[in-house]
């Protein structure tokens, strides 16, 4: 793992690990939608997580936004997501397998972290982003 995932990954650690404090969805910075598609080898991604970080060596800073992937799509103002800060962001993106069965398995990842930046536009309410992780992101087995 490189030094910067793993900078990203304590950042996206320490936010999750503050989710328990006590406060109204409107406290802090303003957050801004950011929906799409995610494609894997040339079709939609059934299931994984997408994470967007401030990015703070662009002077970016705030509170981590994410969503749940679910057949190729994510939207952050889904229940189960959290917008992102306007600015400069990092995305990580993790597919998970969706073929593992049984209903108490856990879901190994296709691939982790793939990367990926944008820039969030503060006029617009909401954001489109699409990806398309190549087969190169597979996890290594």
């Amino acid at each position: 793992m490189n030094r910067l995932s793993f900078a990203v990954l304590m950042s996206v650690f320490l936010w999750l690990t503050g989710l328990s404090g006590c406060g109204s969805k409107n406290d802090g910075p303003e957050r801004y939608d950011v929906s799409g598609s995610i494609n894997y080898q040339g079709a939609p991604l059934e299931s994984g997580r997408i994470t967007f970080v401030p990015d703070a060596e662009k002077g970016n800073e705030g509170p981590v936004g994410y969503a749940m992937i679910k057949g190729g799509k994510y939207d952050t103002g889904a229940s189960g997501g959290k917008g992102t800060v306007a600015g400069a962001i990092q995305i990580l993106i993790t597919g998970y397998d969706f073929t593992a069965t049984g209903s108490n398995e856990i879901r190994p990842p296709l691939f982790e972290d793939y990367q990926a930046t944008a820039e969030i536009d503060p006029e617009q309410s909401e954001t489109t982003l699409d990806f398309d992780v190549p087969a190169t992101a597979a996890s290594k087995k």
